[in-house]
């Protein structure tokens, strides 16, 4: 049995316009995708292993034999990628969206060295939430990061869509991803769609759930 679910991406949630289209796009096709909350235990103290034992508990909470198909967005996109990798038997295709790839060698170069450095210091660094509110995000968000690899080996059918105008996570990761997958032994199929759109992808919104739809459906 198929489950599709949408994984929303950091200081977002199940309430992402995103991950509601997508869900409108999906059920006017017969398909019921799941938005999950994965801001676990909570937003300021989650880690990339906490998301990945959220997704654990949810597919326990479902019947025997379900296998998923899913998309994810941003951290949401290198989250199911390596859950897929994690689990290859658990999910038969993915599709990413603009997917934050090597995120933990790259917050100096989203936040600055200064801003690191304080944040390791202190031990917490206040950042937005899908709110607005300002939460104490934890230090172990970084130092758990350690613990994945930046480009997990997925052994499904995986499409990505990436913004050409994308500043937050560049296309270039995405390039990358693509390359290294090609040069694995056993690799499953992967492919790459560049759309003119920045990190939010809100201007072609029809158009990824159509190629969304397309590869999962």
């Amino acid at each position: 049995m198929y489950r599709y679910a949408y994984i929303h991406g950091f200081a977002s949630g199940p309430s992402s316009a995103k991950g509601l289209y997508l869900a409108e796009t999906f059920a006017a096709s017969g398909l019921t995708m799941l938005l999950p909350d994965l801001n676990v235990p909570t937003f300021a103290s989650m880690t990339f292993s906490s998301i990945l034992g959220e997704l654990d508990r949810i597919h326990a909470g479902e019947g025997e034999g379900t296998v998923w198909r899913l998309v994810g967005s941003s951290l949401g996109g290198y989250i199911s990628a390596r859950w897929a990798s994690l689990h290859p038997e658990k999910v038969d295709r993915l599709v990413l969206l603009c997917p934050g790839l090597d995120l933990r060698s790259r917050w100096e170069e989203v936040l600055g060295v200064d801003e690191v450095r304080l944040w390791k210091l202190r031990g917490f660094h206040e950042v937005a939430d899908h709110s607005g509110k300002l939460q104490p995000l934890d230090w172990k968000i970084v130092e758990d990061a350690a613990n994945h690899p930046s480009y997990p080996d997925v052994k499904c059918p995986t499409r990505i869509i990436h913004g050409c105008r994308d500043s937050i996570v560049p296309l270039e990761y995405s390039r990358r991803y693509l390359e290294l997958n090609r040069l694995r032994p056993s690799s499953a199929e992967m492919e790459l769609v560049q759309v003119d759109d920045d990190h939010s992808l809100e201007n072609c919104r029809p158009q990824v759930a159509e190629l969304a739809l397309e590869w999962l459906g």
